[in-house]
């Protein structure tokens, strides 16, 4: 076990495998007493493996190389990209490395953004967001659940295997917080601010031990994603408010667009030209309902939040397709279905 959760086999095992845990075997069972739990496990394999299996030797050197020290986890394994000299990729270790191509997916904090253009100093939105894992006590099934309430909601859904629960809490409040994900808050903050919640949702507010805290920042949408040989994809070219929770699913479509305008234009200028043309309006159109999501989560005159909840729930009965074809521009969007080269 190298990192916590997680080690070289267990990650090449759980792309192809389930697990089901039999029964522990304690420290004690063993001769020379280990310093980590033991189990006893059955592998249940996938209806469809998270690998294609022929890329497993690309997967499996990948793997490897993130465990490559053993008293090191896959943070310290994985270089951090520093900056770019020369159309060289220079690393935190000082290792530089040239490439044809440089693709800066590096998320919110990009440091290969940095090389495209001037860095535009973000907004704070006068919202600050919590994040933390309590157990599914309230067995909350496949579905992510949403409770609003004037300047503040808090999103609930099922990890791992059902068991436990992702909470992320958002309020509307004037003082700063540091732009960053790794910041600890003290649990009975979050409890106090949302003491008055109700039912299930105050059931897992309780149960919180362990949660971060962060600003959320708005960035200008940037018209400028590439230059020469390095290009920009998902929160490292858009970022995007978490109010739709697009952003992923953004870089994936950014992903698969990008690859397929390369292979169609051999002249990468031209390719990333395509590309960002190909994805602005659709980018642009996500980042501005995440911002308008933010108002509506958060309605506080009592008018029209009455008024909102009223038009939901009468067309949650009787409509229900119309709220989900409000957004089918959104989800029914196949960027797989569009006329790209292969």
């Amino acid at each position: 076990n190298q990192s916590g959760d997680w080690g070289r086999l267990g990650v090449k095992i759980s792309a192809f495998f389930e697990t089901d845990i039999l029964f522990d075997v304690p420290p004690e069972s063993f001769d020379i007493k280990p310093k980590v739990q033991s189990s006893f496990i059955r592998l249940i394999p996938r209806a469809s493996p998270m690998i294609d299996l022929s890329q497993f030797s690309e997967f499996s050197n990948l793997v490897d190389q993130s465990f490559a020290n053993k008293r090191k986890g896959i943070k310290n394994n994985l270089k951090k990209l520093e900056k770019i000299i020369n159309k060289k990729a220079v690393f935190s270790d000082g290792e530089a490395l040239s490439a044809e191509l440089i693709i800066g997916a590096d998320g919110l904090h990009s440091n290969v953004r940095k090389t495209i253009a001037d860095e535009a100093k973000p907004l704070f939105t006068r919202q600050i967001a919590w994040r933390s894992i309590v157990p599914n006590s309230i067995n909350q099934g496949n579905f992510s659940h949403v409770t609003l309430a004037p300047k503040r909601h808090l999103v609930s859904y099922p990890i791992k295997d059902g068991s436990e629960l992702n909470l992320v809490l958002i309020k509307e409040q004037d003082e700063w917080q540091p732009d960053g994900w790794k910041h600890l808050e003290d649990p009975r903050v979050v409890k106090e601010n949302f003491k008055d919640f109700s039912g299930g949702t105050a059931e897992v507010i309780s149960s919180i031990e362990n949660v971060y805290k962060w600003g959320l920042f708005r960035y200008p949408l940037k018209q400028s994603w590439y230059n020469d040989r390095v290009i920009l994809i998902g929160d490292a070219a858009h970022p995007t408010l978490p109010f739709l929770a697009q952003g992923a699913a953004m870089a994936i479509e950014d992903s698969f667009v990008l690859a397929s305008k390369i292979f169609e234009f051999s002249n990468s200028s031209v390719a990333f030209k395509e590309f960002r043309r190909d994805r602005f309006p659709r980018v642009r159109r996500v980042v501005l309902a995440s911002t308008k999501n933010a108002h509506i989560f958060h309605l506080s005159n009592i008018i029209s939040r009455r008024v909102f909840q009223v038009s939901l729930r009468f067309l949650s009965k009787f409509f229900p397709h119309l709220l989900v074809k409000r957004f089918n521009w959104i989800y029914d969007y196949n960027v797989t279905n569009k006329n790209y080269s292969s």
